[in-house]
């Protein structure tokens, strides 16, 4: 039988959560089947079942027909019927797990669920997930170029292909991370994208601009991957940042962040993202808009000085 595990990606936690589900979800006579899944389907999700059944879903959207769910985004029920089917089924003992405190959805996963493997390896997984999740860097220059190994595989993923995303997701589920980090894909991935955060550092120096205390720049895809903590490293005092990237085909992705080294009082960013058709955290969050760059400069300087206002 066939058994169908979506996770969200490109994303270390959703990497990690697809692992801890794997372990728990193997067993003889079924195969596993990955999918990353991104925000770009939240319209259809609930339209029709996102796989064949069955189905597991980890850190990401709610869908009332997964045999198995685990997430911790606040925005993760994108309709008050969502949320009852997960509260009704949560009564019933049924294999869904939410908890919007939790610092990621792996560690969730790591301290709710009887997993079969609780060995120092899978630990440590766990841990790396809270840092990278929760932004516990210690710098905005340790987010940007950290070299610790989970630090490396997250930066691999920056704007990866589902490829790559399932190459990695094979080798976290065999090796440790430090073997994981010198793999060729994801040195050669790192190194790429460390390149390419260096070139965009003078870019971002030269383009971005303070609206009140919210740091707010604008981006385009062709200038290459934008590490969303670039921003910090040129405004160290914004209490956050909102960037949007010009994907081109009149498809835009607005990112706001709440500045990690400050935690500045701040408006739930993760709902405010959500009115516009993302989703995300209390700190974090972005939104896909299909729509002319006025109207998205329009939204992404309101979100600004919401932000703003809200400090």
């Amino acid at each position: 039988m066939e058994y169908h595990l979506l996770f969200h990606a490109p994303c270390f936690d959703g990497l990690v959560s697809a692992v801890f589900a794997a372990d728990l979800l193997e067993r003889p006579g079924r195969h596993l089947s990955f999918h990353p899944v991104g925000y770009g389907v939240k319209d259809r999700w609930l339209g029709s079942a996102p796989a064949p059944s069955p189905f597991g879903v980890v850190d990401f959207l709610y869908h009332p027909a997964a045999d198995f769910w685990v997430d911790h985004h606040r925005t993760a029920f994108l309709t008050e019927e969502a949320r009852e089917s997960y509260e009704s089924r949560r009564a019933q003992g049924d294999r869904v797990l939410y908890d919007k405190e939790a610092p990621s959805c792996a560690a969730l996963m790591w301290r709710q669920l009887p997993l079969p493997r609780r060995d120092r390896q899978r630990e440590e997984l766990a841990k790396a997930t809270v840092k990278t999740d929760s932004a516990r860097y210690e710098s905005p220059r340790e987010a940007v170029f950290g070299n610790a190994p989970p630090l490396v595989i997250n930066r691999s993923l920056h704007g990866a292909s589902d490829a790559l995303v399932l190459e990695l997701l094979a080798l976290l589920r065999e090796h440790p991370l430090r073997e994981v980090a010198k793999h060729p894909a994801v040195v050669a991935r790192a190194a790429d994208v460390d390149e390419a955060a260096q070139r965009a550092l003078g870019v971002v120096e030269r383009r971005i601009r303070m609206i009140g205390t919210t740091a707010y720049l604008e981006w385009n895809a062709s200038d290459g991957p934008l590490n969303r903590y670039l921003p910090y490293l040129v405004c160290r005092d914004a209490a956050h940042s909102v960037v949007i990237t010009h994907m081109g085909d009149g498809l835009s992705k607005l990112t706001a962040m709440r500045n990690p080294w400050l935690e500045p009082s701040s408006a739930d960013i993760g709902v405010l993202v959500e009115a516009l058709g993302g989703g995300g955290h209390r700190r974090v969050g972005s939104a896909f808009m299909r729509a002319p760059d006025t109207d998205v400069r329009a939204a992404g300087s309101q979100l600004a000085k919401t932000l703003a206002a809200a400090t």
